[in-house]
């Protein structure tokens, strides 16, 4: 009975040891013969499972693999690389204690991470086959990469962990991070988007925009980082369209904004832009630090308050359309006893409107009219 016994159990043994992984990508099993993974050295499409199935990093980048057909018995895989193959399609349902993906410059068409709940970074770079992707499971995902990716729309409404996005030359145009709380570092140069929300960020410490070097595009007129009090840098390129930037966050020791511009090579000005908001008006004025770090190349000015500023007298009726004033200054006043007397400045102090407003005047940015009317004042004379 006892050498039965042994002779089941040594048979069993046998058998589980013997279990085998189907690896029909001879350019797969050759990388795993080359990481010395595959043990018996030989490529005939198979691998024993037992070489594989505790394995917690794979790097098999740059190794023409056109089939991954085997990965499913990587059970213990938290880290994988296969960049630059020949993949056309990716499924890692099975992988579950996956980490780190790095799928990047590959013709993918699908992308199935949806079992990856443990996933805490992807890169999905320079894929332009790639239509869509679906993070919604992905809840534990802290970076996200996806330069040059042609993917056009983007859902990271789930992905509440998320601290880095790099997205510069996505074809995404539009980008809600309203729920990305924890995001820290954004990347979105190159990507036409006409709008920037970034007040819930409130831990945003980098932000990276604009356009790339000769193309006209992203038409973003304002920029407020004002609600980012962590905020260290704020780095856009051409943007040509911009007009005011609201950078008074209470915190501008720590900020640094550069907003340079240059078309084919050759530094140009961001004719558009008009006023920067800051907290210290008379310091960056100066240029005092930090506001010594600063570049913006454009002739604009600085003002702790880049709406249009009124000094009333009493209850004049006074009113101005639009606020904030761009090309256009309508002004009107009622219950006034006594003639008007409307004077307009830059905020250099310079005079540039001396009238009467007995009768409502309309205003056209022209002459010496700067974009940002900096300062109104008015004197009301007795008829006596």
């Amino acid at each position: 009975m006892r050498t039965l016994l042994l002779i089941v159990v040594f048979s069993i043994s046998t058998i589980s040891y013997a279990r085998i992984t189907i690896i029909p990508d001879p350019n797969f099993e050759q990388a795993l013969i080359d990481l010395g993974i595959d043990s018996d050295g030989i490529r005939n499409g198979q691998v024993l499972t037992n070489d594989i199935e505790t394995l917690i990093s794979l790097d098999v980048r740059y190794k023409n693999i056109s089939n991954l057909t085997g990965i499913e018995d990587f059970a213990d895989l938290e880290s994988l690389n296969v960049r630059g193959n020949n993949l056309t399609s990716l499924n890692t349902s099975t992988n579950t204690k996956l980490k780190n993906l790095f799928c990047l410059v590959n013709p993918l068409y699908t992308i199935n991470i949806s079992s990856n709940i443990l996933l805490e970074s992807l890169d999905i770079q320079v894929l332009h086959k790639l239509d869509n992707i679906d993070l919604s499971n992905n809840i534990n995902l802290e970076t996200l990469m996806m330069g040059d990716c042609w993917i056009d729309t983007i859902d990271i409404s789930h992905n509440v962990n998320l601290k880095t996005l790099i997205a510069d030359g996505a074809f995404i145009s539009e980008i809600d991070l309203s729920q990305n709380l924890l995001l820290e570092y954004l990347d979105l140069t190159g990507v036409d988007i006409s709008s920037l929300d970034v007040s819930n960020n409130i831990l945003l410490k980098e932000l990276y925009f604009g356009t790339f070097d000769g193309y006209i595009g992203e038409p973003i007129t304002t920029i407020d980082p004002s609600n980012n009090v962590n905020l260290e840098l704020v780095y856009g390129t051409n943007l040509f369209f911009l007009e005011t930037v609201d950078a008074r966050n209470g915190n501008n020791e720590i900020l640094t904004v550069t907003l340079p511009s240059e078309f084919e090579g050759n530094p140009c000005q961001l004719t558009e832009l008009y006023c920067v908001q800051v907290d210290d008006e008379v310091a960056a004025t100066n240029n005092n630090p930090p506001y010594n770090n600063w570049r913006i190349d454009a002739n604009f000015n600085y003002s702790e308050d880049c709406m249009l500023r009124i000094l009333t007298k009493g209850d004049s009726g006074f009113s101005i359309n639009p606020n904030p004033v761009k090309n256009e200054l309508f002004l009107n006043s009622k219950n006034i006893s006594g003639n008007l007397n409307l004077r307009i400045f830059n905020i250099e102090g310079k005079l540039l409107s001396n009238q009467s407003l007995s009768k409502p005047i309309f205003i056209d940015r022209k002459g010496n009219f700067t974009r940002c009317f900096q300062l109104v004042k008015w004197h009301v004379f007795s008829k006596n």
